[in-house]
């Protein structure tokens, strides 16, 4: 089975450092975009690169995570998004809703919790083994 393909959205290099170091440490493949901006030309250049989660800083230097969302999927089919913010509880929430995400986590990261939901997101072994 291939490893989980995530795309990182998250503007401060500490977080994105430390949690692309955790996320490879758990066998997932990690595309880290530090802008909105940057998200989108990975896209551009690689419209099939394979995402199966984006986790999704709300509060970015270029844009928000709305109107990231809304140019993202202008180029490509969304894969399930995972909210990820500082932002007050109820602003989260609602952005999540919004976004229609599988799952919305404030900043502290709580890494047993977003552990369980990424596991659901792993991509799924297809085809026939011979034998």
């Amino acid at each position: 089975m291939r490893p989980l393909h995530l795309l990182l959205i998250e503007d401060d290099a500490d977080s994105g450092d430390a949690m692309s170091l955790l996320l490879r440490r758990q066998g997932i493949h990690v595309d880290w975009a530090s802008s909105g901006r940057e998200a989108l030309e990975l896209f551009k250049r690689d419209p099939r690169r394979p995402v199966d989660v984006i986790l999704l800083d709300l509060m970015l230097p270029d844009m928000d995570g709305a109107s990231l969302v809304e140019k993202l999927s202008a180029l490509i089919p969304l894969p399930p998004i995972v909210v990820h913010s500082a932002a007050s509880k109820a602003d989260v929430r609602e952005s999540g809703e919004e976004l229609d995400a599988i799952a919305v986590l404030r900043k502290p990261t709580d890494w047993e919790k977003l552990r369980k939901i990424l596991e659901k997101c792993r991509p799924v072994e297809t085809g026939a083994r011979g034998g």
